[in-house]
């Protein structure tokens, strides 16, 4: 070499150069791409009945799609206070015309005044990245409560794109009257049905209007606890006197016989699958999930443990292992087979081209 420090300051530059494009690179087990699906969603400006908002967005966004071309298939949720519909595009279909022509079809509607205008989002894909696990020895109730929570503080960190609590056991609540308390009271298990019915209403019943604008009256009586139920009252075909449901029945919470139902270690567990946004690094969200339970394990009630079931960056690190050390090795192995050849020097500079080869 005519001028080795300039060479050295090179080879380091470059070396250094290579370590710092390294630590910008994101972590990831698959590429990012776009999914041919169209998302469609519409809120309620306070609140609905799911079936009012069936029969009012729903099925009139369905209708109009139909005459949409390029659409494979159309799934939809209605929900309390909000639709969702998954608009599948046939295989090659361009997303962005699509998503034109899905507009314009839904844009012609006359759809309630009471919703909001329909959010067209273009679905991307997230690879799940881990899955946290919530079990112990407690009820599925208060699983499912905390693992809402957990889900809330995850969706809070960067790295999060998405996260789904699944197989979250449905919940019911269960009335049983004994046939002697029907007869006391002169009653069958129709008329308690439907006096339950009658009381135990949600959503919109009509507008208020003034001078001040016009509003939106709901009603909102919904019972969510089995606590709640016992004060029902039913009235006596006896008298005509009306009695609290807890003195003729029993009334439980309990989980459905057919709801699905997770085991962790014997335990019942509820899981929740983290997915990685889309511009995140695999490996940092690890370390927020990680770290994040790890803090919420010491705030966990007795008998109740979160923990890691399944967390993709593990492979991704040990892939990152292997690279380093397979390249360590070649880099001994090119040094010592040349020392055959050539002097120890000039096997150095080559052995430790490969590295600056690769860094650049």
């Amino acid at each position: 070499l005519h001028h080795p420090i300039l060479g050295g300051l090179l080879t380091f530059a470059i070396l250094a150069g290579g370590v710092v494009a390294a630590r910008g690179l994101r972590n990831e087990t698959m590429p990012p791409f776009t999914r041919d699906q169209v998302s469609i969603s519409v809120e309620h400006r306070e609140v609905a009945r799911p079936e009012w908002m069936e029969e009012s967005v729903t099925v009139p966004i369905e209708e109009a799609l139909r005459e949409v071309e390029g659409i494979d298939r159309v799934r939809s949720t209605s929900r309390l206070g909000s639709v969702n519909l998954l608009v599948e595009l046939d295989y090659g279909e361009d997303v962005d015309l699509a998503l034109d022509r899905i507009r314009m079809a839904v844009g012609q509607l006359d759809l309630p005044e009471e919703v909001e205008a329909p959010v067209y989002t273009e679905v991307r894909y997230s690879g799940l990245a881990m899955v946290v696990a919530l079990h112990g020895d407690v009820e599925d109730g208060p699983l499912g409560a905390m693992a809402e929570e957990m889900r809330a503080d995850l969706l809070a960190l960067p790295s999060v794109g998405r996260c789904n609590v699944v197989v979250e056991p449905r919940r019911e609540i269960r009335i049983e009257i004994p046939p002697d308390r029907l007869e006391r009271f002169g009653l069958t298990l129709d008329d308690v049905a439907r006096r339950i019915r009658e009381t135990d209403v949600e959503g919109p019943v009509g507008r208020l209007s003034e001078e001040g604008g016009e509003f939106l009256v709901s009603v909102g009586s919904r019972v969510e606890t089995a606590r709640a139920f016992l004060d029902h009252p039913i009235e006596s075909r006896v008298d005509g006197t009306e009695v609290p449901l807890a003195s003729l029945a029993t009334v439980r919470e309990v989980t459905r016989e057919d709801s699905p139902r997770v085991r962790i270690g014997g335990d019942p567990g509820v899981q929740l699958l983290v997915y990685q946004s889309e511009d995140q690094d695999l490996v940092a969200l690890s370390d927020e999930v990680r770290q994040y339970v790890a803090t919420r394990r010491r705030e966990l009630p007795d008998g109740v443990d979160a923990t890691i079931w399944m967390d993709k960056s593990t492979m991704v690190r040990d892939r990152i292992d292997l690279l380093i050390e397979n390249g360590a090795q070649g880099m001994v192995l090119v040094f010592v087979a040349l020392l055959v050849f050539l002097a120890p020097r000039q096997s150095l500079f080559v052995a430790i081209g490969i590295p600056v080869a690769v860094s650049g």
